[in-house]
């Protein structure tokens, strides 16, 4: 694994979970849309729940879980690469933090750190090297 593969998990994970978020939050406008319809018919409706209805409920409560899982998943990345950056002193850890943990774009972290755009991606790659070493002496999987 590259450092920048171990690096890139978190983001990854933020958008997946993003993805099920849209994903259960489009589902559950579906379906209060399909309701709100027809509950508003002046139809007469059956008391008991309909076989629709409770597939309805099922598959919302199925992404509901995705979704949970999605980003439990990413916070217990974000946990696990904030002790590994922790680590790492100066300013390179600050950069890695920037970037990977807060997900800033780097004219935001040139700002933050008041380094030139050179100097911010030479000390991004020198975080870069402090990552692959730990990377190839095994310190991290």
């Amino acid at each position: 694994m590259t450092a920048k593969e171990y690096l890139k998990q978190y983001e990854r994970a933020v958008r997946r979970a993003q993805r099920y978020r849209q994903e259960y939050e489009d589902e559950s406008a579906l379906i209060d849309a399909v309701r709100s319809l027809s509950d508003n018919d002046g139809m007469p409706h059956g008391s008991g729940i309909s076989k629709p209805t409770e597939d309805k409920a099922v598959r919302l409560a199925d992404k509901k879980l995705r979704l949970i899982n999605a980003e439990l998943e990413a916070l217990r990345i974000k946990q696990d690469l904030f002790d590994f950056i922790d680590r790492i002193d100066g300013i390179e850890g600050d950069v890695l933090y920037h970037r990977y943990i807060r997900l800033l774009k780097w004219e935001q972290i040139c700002l933050i750190i008041n380094y030139s755009w050179p100097n911010t991606m030479r000390i991004h790659r020198r975080a870069l090297d402090i990552v692959q070493h730990s990377i190839d002496t095994f310190e991290i999987e």
